[in-house]
């Protein structure tokens, strides 16, 4: 048997017993949460987006992963702690295996009429076992709620990214973006546009972006209500501001992603959730040049 396939049904199996017995045993009320997702994926073109490599061979891992929130919070001052542990083991394509731990703190407020949001955000990368990028993210929104239905919600970000492997990709980056929601009696909808500016170290992979994104989320009509679909498509567009050697003119990414996602919740601590999607990515840099199918099926405990 597929060497993927018995560490899915081994770690499945194992947080099963573990999670459900403690999702039992603990009490309501506790400011701390966990949620842990055991899944199996199958890529046809294994990639690392961070440093533009698309192996175009395909293959098939467990994705694991953890996360843990306390919640520190008072009526006057949403507080919340937390960290994130998410990890992608290949059966073949062991250089592309990643792992990834965020670190971070939220803080919310509602104040005249607005809620006011302000995210901190630490990220440590690793690609085979070896250290990738080290990243800062600080996000500041304000949300109104327009109606009984409508919510409006205005951002902007700055990241600031250190990469261990390719000091040329080290890179500050701003962002604003905008998103509308419709929240309906049987599905819900959400619209964004992002604008991104990145000053990378290197010349090279300097670049602007506008990110359009528009997904819905419901109930299937005339089934069990705990069965709900999900559907997703974005486009990101990315124009370097400088020519890129290898080809000899200035980079241009387009990429567009569809994902179809249904989800089946047991009980209030388990849910499974399948998830196809499919990235049509052009560029005129052949590394970034590529289709890929994507097939995620995934058990998510919480409690």
């Amino acid at each position: 048997m597929n060497k993927v396939i018995v560490r899915w049904v081994f770690i499945f199996f194992s947080v099963s017993i573990a999670l459900v017995s403690a999702a039992q045993e603990e009490g309501d009320g506790s400011p701390l949460t966990a949620n842990l997702s055991v899944g199996y994926e199958s890529d046809d073109n294994v990639t690392t987006s961070e440093i533009d490599s698309s192996s175009g061979i395909s293959d098939e891992a467990i994705v694991t992963d953890l996360g843990l929130a306390l919640n520190l919070g008072s009526n006057a001052l949403g507080v919340e702690l937390g960290f994130d542990f998410s990890h992608t083991d290949y059966d073949i394509q062991d250089a592309f295996d990643i792992q990834s731990n965020t670190f971070s703190l939220i803080l919310d407020k509602e104040l005249f009429g607005l809620n006011l949001m302000g995210i901190g955000l630490y990220t440590d990368v690793k690609l085979a076992s070896v250290g990738l990028l080290d990243m800062t993210n600080y996000i500041l929104s304000a949300g109104k709620l327009v109606g009984e239905k409508w919510y409006i919600s205005p951002g902007v970000s700055f990241a600031e990214k250190d990469f261990d492997i390719n000091n040329d990709r080290d890179a500050d980056q701003y962002g604003i973006d905008i998103s509308l929601f419709y929240f309906g009696d049987m599905f819900s909808f959400r619209i964004l546009y992002r604008h991104e500016d990145e000053d990378t170290a290197g010349d090279e992979t300097d670049y602007r972006a506008s990110v359009y994104t528009v997904s819905i989320k419901g109930k299937a009509p005339s089934l069990d209500e705990k069965l709900e679909y999900q559907v997703k498509y974005q486009n990101n567009n990315k124009e370097y501001a400088n020519v890129t050697q290898s080809i000899g003119n200035k980079r241009s990414d387009d990429k567009d992603t569809i994902s179809l996602s249904t989800s089946y919740s047991f009980n209030n601590e388990i849910e499974f959730v399948g998830t196809y999607t499919y990235i049509d990515s052009n560029s005129n840099l052949s590394a970034s040049d590529f289709d890929q199918n994507i097939f995620n099926m995934a058990l998510h405990f919480q409690y």
